[in-house]
Parts: structure tokens; sequence; C-alpha cells
């Protein structure tokens, strides 16, 4: 497969430094860069430092430009409705801050999955969700439930961006219902095969 045209959130196999960080740090670190990006937001010092340290990050694991602005590239649907929202609601500062945070918590999301395989994204919630199995909790399914709560996130906004420039390519105008309907379309057949694919492989 073309390294260009990898979908968002597709393993890249390398032996990066981090690629060897342990999964369970990546997700540690993942869970905190989103708290911290999220909760102060409005700070432009603590989004620029996380813009650099993401920056680093994809450097670090040797992610080629190209693969890296594939990954943002269907966002920016989203980042600009979003945007455009905000600024009508807020103003243009609170919206811009808004959707560069977006941004960055996505894209840290997505070098976690560039980086590490989904059996070992698994393994790592499984041994952060053990202690529940204590309580009764399905901890094999809580960890498989949260993997794929990382995987489908990036994968949904492919979605919304190719149904959109699929519009676009046919000169459709724009209309919320006509995207919507297409998209919820998409998403229940893309959740169709995967349930078709875990029950196959014998997941309840």
């Amino acid at each position: 497969m073309n390294p260009a045209g990898l979908p968002l959130g597709h393993y890249v196999p390398g032996p990066s430094p981090i690629h060897n960080v342990g999964p369970g740090l990546k997700l540690l670190s993942l869970v905190v860069f989103i708290v911290v990006v999220t909760w102060f937001n409005t700070s432009w010092w603590v989004l620029l430092v996380a813009a650099c340290l993401l920056s680093a990050g994809y450097a670090l694991a040797h992610v080629p430009v190209n693969v890296a602005w594939n990954q943002f590239r269907p966002l920016l649907p989203i980042l600009i409705l979003l945007g455009a929202f905000q600024w009508w609601q807020n103003s243009w500062q609170y919206s811009l801050s808004v959707t560069v945070g977006l941004a960055l918590s996505v894209m840290a999301a997505c070098l976690v999955t560039l980086t590490t395989t989904i059996p070992q994204l698994v393994s790592a919630i499984e041994k952060a969700v053990a202690p529940l199995g204590k309580l009764g909790v399905p901890v094999g399914n809580v960890s498989l439930a949260l993997m794929l709560t990382i995987r489908v996130i990036p994968l949904e906004f492919k979605i919304i961006h190719d149904v959109m420039e699929a519009r676009a390519a046919r000169g459709a105008g724009w209309s919320i219902r006509a995207v919507f309907s297409p998209v919820l379309i998409r998403s229940i057949k893309k959740a169709q095969d995967l349930s078709e694919a875990l029950w196959a492989r014998g997941a309840e």
C-alpha cells in the first residue's frame, strides 16, 4: 500500500523510538495530552507546546510528511464547520482555540494508532482495566470496546471527508441532510462489517 494513501490511524510498522515505547505508556500519554489540551484550550502557550510535542512525536516515529498530511486532511471539513459554529456562538479567538485543540487531540490519537498494533492496544487496555475483573466486569469486552473507540473516531472523520469530497466532485450544493444521510449509511455499514468480523472471531 502506498504510505501516502494510508487511511486514518492505519498501523505503520517501523523501528522508531515511538514504536518501541510501551503501548501502556503511549495510551497514558495520549489521555494526559487530550486532558491538558482540552482543559487549557484557551491558553495559546499550552497549545503551542502541545503542537511542538506532537510534531516531535511524528518526527521521532519517522512518519513521512505526506502520511501525516493524509491523517490531517480528512479533519479539515469538520474543523471548518466546528470553527464556523463556535465563531457564531462565541468569538473567533475561542473558535480557533477549540478547533486547534480538537485537531491536536485527534492527531495525537492517530500517532498512537499509527505506531501501535491492535493486539498491543488490546493488551495494554486489558492490563489497565484488569482490577475491574474482581468486580465482575468483563475485562476482555471492555478493553475491546475502548480499543475500538480509539480506532473508530479517526475512521468516522474519514467517512465524513469522503462523503463531502464526493459531493464536491459532483458539484452538489451544501446540505446538512444530504451529508448526514450517506455518512449515517456508511457508518452503519462499517459497523455491520466490524460486528461480523468480530462475530467470526468468536467475540460476544
